[in-house]
């Protein structure tokens, strides 16, 4: 039975940018919706008249984007923090995370930056990030960070979805082996969010840090932070402001007493227009239906595999069931070849992306088969 989303063509309508490009790059950068951009400008519109705008409720929908965020990842709404990007919800937990001088963090190679770079920042404490290698087809390797786990190794730090072919980490598996040993596991979901199934909760993740530019269709500067409740009680607030606080912070004298919430890593007022932004996106997603998506992505992506290796392109990218996600890549056998394609897809108004293992093909639930035929169309045949 088909996987496709019916009304796919419908959810289209909130996308112009359909009308003259096969946009199959959301892995780079997720459109925004029509309804988002007129919750953006209905936003700072009313930031115009500020005084009307805290009469009017407006402010107060923050508890229900935070409500919505837990239903992406199945978390609750209080384990919701809301951060500027990926590297500032990695860093809170980085900087956060119980351990002395000497103790370990492992991370695989070729990890996206914001994932990798606040760890390495905490050596400057003592932390000492040991880096598993790939499998021999370039893979992260769960055996691989096995075996590197010592008495000293305090987190496992890795995304659920990779940037570079879309290998989707089997992050129950790793949260059973992190429970084993008393390990915390931090996972960047920057490419995972808003397209593939996240179960904070029920897979035992500690915690989860995404921005919101890529799957979730809302733009720079607003990213989230998810803990689980024991992710919530380990890592521990390392900065303070007004909003990290359950006490007035109006007294003269302040007592540093944390929220028991994770809005105890928000130290400042929030950025409402984002939030707003935020909002609406992910309604357009719970219209969808958040389960549906990744199925959806799954076989426009066999058609486009199929085409592609008609024409003489390699998919670098895992097929195996429990490792495919909605990103792969797609090669010619050599960078220079790579260039070449993506460029030509670019002038035949594809939207892709070069990166280490080929161009990234990356469609979501408003992309249908005509996306692929015009993806094929522009493919020469080698």
């Amino acid at each position: 039975m088909s996987a496709l989303i019916e009304n796919a063509h419908l959810r289209r309508e909130e996308f112009p940018l359909t009308a003259t490009t096969a946009y199959l790059n959301h892995a780079s950068i997720g459109p925004f919706p029509q309804r988002t951009i007129s919750a953006l400008d209905a936003m700072n519109r009313a930031f115009g008249e500020p005084h009307i705008l805290e009469r009017s409720g407006q402010l107060s929908a923050l508890d229900g984007v935070r409500a919505a965020v837990a239903r992406l990842c199945g978390a609750a709404p209080e384990r919701v923090a809301f951060t500027g990007s990926l590297g500032h919800g990695i860093s809170i937990a980085a900087a956060g995370l119980p351990a002395a001088s000497g103790d370990e963090v492992i991370v695989p190679h070729a990890e996206y930056p914001s994932l990798a770079l606040p760890f390495l920042a905490q050596e400057q404490r003592g932390l000492r990030v040991v880096w598993a290698p790939k499998n021999a087809d370039g893979r992260t390797d769960l055996d691989a960070i096995a075996g590197r786990i010592t008495t000293r190794t305090r987190a496992i730090a890795l995304s659920h979805v990779e940037f570079a072919d879309g290998f989707r980490n089997d992050l129950r598996a790793l949260a059973s082996l992190c429970r084993e040993r008393d390990i915390v596991l931090v996972v960047d979901a920057t490419q995972s969010l808003g397209a593939v199934p996240i179960d904070v909760d029920g897979w035992g993740v500690h915690a989860i840090a995404a921005h919101g530019y890529k799957w979730v269709h809302a733009g720079f500067g607003i990213g989230v932070l998810v803990l689980s409740e024991e992710g919530l009680e380990r890592i521990r607030p390392t900065h303070a402001g007004s909003q990290s606080i359950s006490s007035d912070a109006f007294v003269d004298e302040q007592t540093l007493v944390w929220k028991q919430s994770a809005g105890r890593f928000e130290t400042g007022s929030q950025p409402f227009t984002l939030l707003a932004g935020l909002g609406a996106s992910i309604s357009l997603l719970e219209e969808v239906g958040t389960q549906r998506i990744l199925p959806h992505a799954l076989e426009l992506l066999d058609a486009v595999k199929v085409g592609a290796e008609e024409l003489g392109y390699t998919v670098a990218s895992s097929w195996a069931p429990e490792e495919r996600s909605q990103i792969i890549a797609l090669t010619t056998g050599s960078r220079e070849g790579d260039e070449r394609l993506q460029q030509a897809l670019s002038d035949a108004g594809v939207a892709t992306a070069l990166r280490p293992k080929g161009v990234r093909i990356a469609p979501t639930f408003y992309n249908d088969m005509s996306d692929v035929a015009r993806l094929l169309e522009a493919l020469p045949r080698r």
